[in-house]
C-alpha cells in the first residue's frame, strides 16, 4: 500500500499523498489507518530510487 499511495508523489503529479483524489489514502486516513501527515509533510525532499 505504501509503494502506491506514494507513486504520485514520486511522478510529481501532487506534491503530497494528500492531495491525490482517486487514492484510497484518505479513506485510510479517516479508517486510522495512516496519519494524515504519514510521509512527514516533506515528500519533495524524499529521494527515490527507480
Amino acid at each position: 500500500m505504501d509503494y502506491i499511495h506514494i507513486n504520485p508523489v514520486k511522478h510529481r503529479l501532487v506534491m503530497s499523498v494528500a492531495q491525490c483524489p482517486y487514492s484510497t489514502f484518505q479513506r485510510l486516513v479517516e479508517k486510522g489507518v495512516y496519519p494524515v501527515d504519514w510521509t512527514g509533510g516533506d515528500e519533495m525532499a524524499l529521494a527515490y530510487a527507480d
